[in-house]
C-alpha cells in the first residue's frame, strides 16, 4: 500500500474515533442532583449516540460500505428530527455526511486495489 492508500484506510477510521469522542463530549452535560439513580439513568441515556457511533465504527472497521450507509442514514435520520434547527442540521449532519464520504474513499479504494 503507497501513502495515498494508507491515508485512504486510516482517516475514516481514525475520525470516526475522534467523531465518537466529540459525541461522547455532550453527555458530561449531565447534572447530578443528589439522586444516583436519575444521574445514572440521565448519563445512559445521553451516552446512547456514542454507543450507536461506536457500533457503526466496528461493524465499518472491515466493511467501509457500513460506515456510508450508516453516516448517510444517521445524517438523513438527524434532518428529519432537527428540522426546525438549520444551523444543528448543518453541524451535525455535516461531520457526519463527511463520514460518510470518507469511508466512501476507502470502500472505493479497498475495490479498486483488489481489482488490480
Amino acid at each position: 500500500m503507497n501513502t495515498a492508500q494508507k491515508l485512504a484506510y486510516w482517516a475514516p477510521r481514525i475520525y470516526g474515533i475522534i467523531l465518537t469522542i466529540f459525541f461522547t463530549l455532550f453527555a458530561l452535560d449531565v447534572q447530578y442532583t443528589g439522586d444516583a439513580v436519575a444521574f445514572a439513568t440521565e448519563l445512559a441515556i445521553h451516552l446512547i449516540p456514542t454507543a450507536v457511533l461506536i457500533t457503526i465504527l466496528v461493524l465499518a472497521w472491515r466493511r467501509e460500505w457500513v460506515g456510508v450507509v450508516a453516516y448517510t442514514a444517521l445524517g438523513i435520520w438527524y434532518i428529519i428530527i432537527a428540522h426546525t434547527r438549520p444551523d444543528w442540521i448543518a453541524a451535525i449532519t455535516g461531520i457526519l455526511f463527511f463520514g460518510a464520504i470518507l469511508f466512501g474513499i476507502s470502500w472505493y479504494n479497498r475495490r479498486h486495489r483488489l481489482a488490480h
